[in-house]
């Protein structure tokens, strides 16, 4: 009886380890897999997305709050959070029509004689010599180029919708908000336009091909702060008129779109 007891014992072993063997050899699939070691983890999933380039509608919210604190008299400049920033700002011109050949608009397009092509302008309108930035405190500061918004109160870029009258068609466009680059003495004089207009030419085929919805001015680039500190800088008390605004911004990118499809008539980088 002791050798039966003693051959059982063994066969009762030898199945356990056999079957320590099995389970050990199962699929990954089947076994119970306990949470992943710290290491483990997928680390990237951690980072955080960078930010949205700031389009239109974003900016203006920015330059209101800007021309809020200027009003107030309080400091906004921890508030801005926006040197560094890229944007992406569309300003819509030409919706009514082209313009006269001896026009001074900044944007603006016009039919060239025979009527077979359009040439499109966008000419920089705001530079050092702008009342508003007569007291700019960095002396080293050289030029000044940039861009006066259109209807600055207009979140979207759609045109306009026409007086019934057509009575604000002759009105001055306020300058109230913009977006430019400043130079010194020792920055590269290549990016510089030195007052030369962006210039495009577009064949058009038939009248349809007509930018009778006007088009799109692109600029695209990241905010650099004014010599101050701040990088929308607002000038006026803001008692009796809105005060004036204009954000630092160095430019990458400038193109004309055709508003329909955004496509693309002509780009200028850096």
């Amino acid at each position: 009886m002791s050798f039966l007891r003693s051959q059982l014992l063994v066969s009762i072993v030898a199945a356990m380890s056999l079957g320590a063997c099995r389970a050990s050899d199962a699929p990954a699939e089947n076994r119970a897999v306990g949470p992943p070691a710290a290491d483990e983890l997928n680390l990237a999933e951690e980072l955080p997305l960078p930010q949205p380039a700031l389009d239109r509608a974003s900016f203006l919210k920015a330059v209101a709050a800007a021309a809020s604190a200027q009003v107030a008299g309080t400091e906004d400049r921890a508030a801005q959070q926006l040197d560094g920033r890229r944007f992406a700002i569309r300003l819509r011109f030409g919706c009514e029509g082209p313009a006269t050949v001896n026009g001074t608009a900044a944007l603006r397009w016009t039919q060239n004689e025979g009527k077979a092509s359009v040439e499109i302008s966008a000419k920089p309108d705001l530079s050092l010599a702008d009342k508003s930035l007569d007291d700019i405190s960095d002396q080293t500061i050289e030029a000044v180029e940039g861009f006066w918004i259109p209807r600055p109160w207009q979140l979207n870029d759609s045109c306009p919708a026409a007086a019934p009258d057509g009575s604000e068609a002759a009105l001055p466009a306020p300058q109230l908000v913009g977006i430019a680059q400043y130079f010194t003495a020792q920055d590269s004089r290549v990016g510089r336009r030195s007052g030369r207009p962006y210039l495009a030419t577009k064949k058009i085929q038939s009248p349809d091909d007509l930018p009778k919805s006007g088009l799109i001015l692109l600029l695209e680039g990241r905010f650099e702060a004014w010599p101050g500190g701040e990088v929308i800088r607002c000038t006026g008390s803001g008692r009796n008129r809105q005060p004036t605004c204009i954000a630092s911004a160095h430019l990458d990118r400038a193109a004309f779109l055709r508003p329909e499809d955004d496509s693309v008539i002509a780009e200028w980088r850096e």
